[in-house]
């Protein structure tokens, strides 16, 4: 139940919305510090990735077999005796600490980002180990580019660069500095137009088209990684999937959009948040720019998964901005339980199957006890 009362205790503490500095870190900590325990304590009963990193944890970097960062990560972990479990709870509370100080350089409101942060996506970060570490380094990075000055902007993109050691996909989000350079109009207006476009274009794509071109892009993509598995990749890849689950994604993924869009319209933003929104609103950006590939397969739901962790925080910051009392944040929580709604309903989280994540939820969320 260590879970349900971290929730519960978030989302009251979200609520009241303190500005207190030491209240906002203590009431953070104890969830971030909850978070690092049920993430890095993910057992390979409960989930086939924790199942295959923990398989192939002894692997050396010769074998190639995960990218540059990881692997060397774990490797060094493995040859000075450190239990898989122990490296992983470890890891996680590394890269928690990471998102940690990103989310607090865009806003105080750290209490909510990670309250919201725990329902989604927590449970498919808990698994997708590699694509949380790259997107916490990415978030981390993002955060120094909102200072419009030249050293923190180098720093922020060496370490944006960095989180493509992590995951290969994350080169994409080199873009994020280069989408900076616009302004936030302009990135609105392009965005409006390209969502439907890509989205119809994806439809479109899966139904009339073959996924060959993308298969291509994915093989090299893969070579320049490094990876030796870049043939199994490609395959996996480029055989896609239930297309009314890409659907979904796309669904949730715009709905989060619009409400990003519509309540910039309504609130007077500072100068400093405009920035701050920027960078953030490039990382849906790039969410946006994935829709395409998503009719070969629906494993780049990834970046629509960041794009929307993105939008947490701009939710987040824009509460905090706003101050207003708690009867005005009540409203709110009807449009948050139809997001939410959405979000996990598309993540699969109630998918009792064989591919579902409800097969192991109540056991990484500590409802359950392992039998």
């Amino acid at each position: 139940m260590l879970y349900i009362t971290a929730l519960i205790l978030g989302f009251l503490i979200s609520l009241i919305q303190p500005r207190g500095k030491f209240i906002q870190f203590v009431i953070t900590l104890i969830l971030v510090s909850i978070m690092a325990m049920l993430m890095g304590g993910v057992s390979s009963m409960h989930s086939f990735d924790t199942s295959a990193y923990e398989w192939m944890y002894s692997f050396s970097p010769d074998t190639h077999r995960f990218e540059w960062g990881y692997i060397h990560l774990s490797y060094w972990a493995f040859t000075h005796g450190i239990p898989y479990m122990t490296f992983r709870l470890i890891s996680y509370s590394l890269f928690l600490s990471f998102l940690y100080i990103a989310v607090r350089r865009f806003t105080p409101n750290t209490v909510m980002f990670f309250s919201l942060f725990m329902v989604f996506p927590f449970f498919v970060e808990a698994s997708q180990v590699r694509n949380f570490f790259m997107f916490a380094l990415v978030m981390l990075g993002s955060s120094f580019l909102t200072e419009r000055k030249v050293w923190p902007y180098i720093t922020g993109i060496i370490i944006i660069a960095s989180g493509s050691l992590f995951q290969t996909s994350g080169l994409i989000y080199i873009l994020i500095p280069v989408l900076c350079f616009f302004s936030m109009s302009t990135l609105l207006r392009i965005s409006l137009y390209l969502l439907p476009t890509f989205a119809l274009f994806a439809l479109l794509s899966h139904y009339f088209l073959s996924n060959t071109l993308l298969a291509s892009i994915l093989s090299l993509i893969t070579k320049v990684s490094g990876r030796s598995d870049s043939g199994s990749i490609v395959s996996l890849y480029s055989q896609g999937s239930s297309f009314s689950r890409v659907i979904l994604y796309i669904l949730a993924f715009a709905l989060i959009y619009l409400l990003v869009v519509y309540g910039r319209a309504k609130e007077n933003v500072t100068h400093v948040n405009i920035e701050k929104e920027k960078v953030l609103f490039s990382i849906m950006m790039i969410g946006i720019f994935a829709i395409p590939a998503m009719a070969g397969s629906a494993d780049f739901e990834r970046f629509l998964r960041n794009g929307i962790c993105a939008a947490i925080v701009i939710f987040s910051m824009r509460s905090f901005e706003k101050n207003g009392n708690i009867f005005k944040r009540l409203t709110l929580i009807p449009v948050t339980i139809i997001v939410f709604a959405l979000t996990t309903t598309a993540w699969r989280y109630w998918d009792t199957s064989d591919t579902g994540r409800y097969q192991y939820l109540p056991y990484i969320s500590q409802v359950k006890k392992d039998q």
